[in-house]
């Protein structure tokens, strides 16, 4: 039985922009202690991750009383997120002209493949496309596979950056209450609720231009 630790546990993707041409532009030069485009998307959204943190998923392990049938259908819907969720790193590193980009991406979508698989053995998953996905996780999946497939590589990176901070800090967030360690497998619906918020500014004009002026 696989033991792997979620891929989407680290902040690293959040800080990959750092040497990228992203975080550069025509309109200010990036500047000690200037907002960062992860920080602005961070500081946008912080009602959407208290309402990620208070949702009776979290809650419900916070509290020891989350109910057997329903964690079993996040978890199940869950495992499907992250064998598609491998597709769209796929498809986003083939389209990368972005060395450092490329790397991650495949670095990325070799970490979710060992994941996947190990969340099919536990859970008794042969056939993925036996199992129908919610509204949430169909349109995260959605979103995920259309950035992938019709923006810049990079844009994809952007657009997981909420997910991969919004992790740890619920992680943190249920340590401090409960005092001890705490798993980093929270399935994806938490974080969809973030990610919702941010998907039309993401790919909206005014949102492209803050990342001219901001540092990543």
């Amino acid at each position: 039985m696989s033991t792997n630790m979620s891929p989407r546990h680290s902040t690293f993707d959040a800080h990959i922009l750092g040497s990228h041409s992203l975080h550069k532009g025509p309109l200010t030069s990036p500047v000690p202690g200037a907002e960062t485009l992860s920080d602005f998307l961070w500081s946008a959204t912080e009602h959407y991750r208290t309402k990620a943190l208070n949702s009776g998923f979290v809650q419900g392990m916070v509290k020891k009383s989350l109910d057997p049938e329903g964690f079993g259908y996040y978890m199940i819907q869950d495992c499907i997120f992250t064998f598609k969720a491998k597709t769209s790193f796929d498809l986003a590193a083939q389209r990368a002209d972005d060395v450092s980009v490329k790397q991650l991406l495949i670095k990325k979508a070799e970490d979710f493949t060992a994941y996947y698989q190990g969340l099919f053995a536990k859970w008794h998953i042969k056939d993925p496309s036996g199992i129908e996905l919610g509204p949430e996780c169909t349109e995260y999946v959605n979103h995920e596979q259309d950035v992938a497939t019709h923006k810049k590589s990079i844009y994809f990176i952007v657009a997981i950056i909420p997910c991969a901070k919004l992790w740890p800090w619920i992680g943190e967030k249920i340590k401090a209450k409960v005092g001890k360690r705490v798993s980093q497998h929270i399935p994806f619906l938490v974080c969809f609720i973030i990610l919702r918020s941010v998907i039309t500014s993401i790919q909206s004009p005014p949102m492209m231009s803050v990342r001219t002026q901001a540092r990543v």
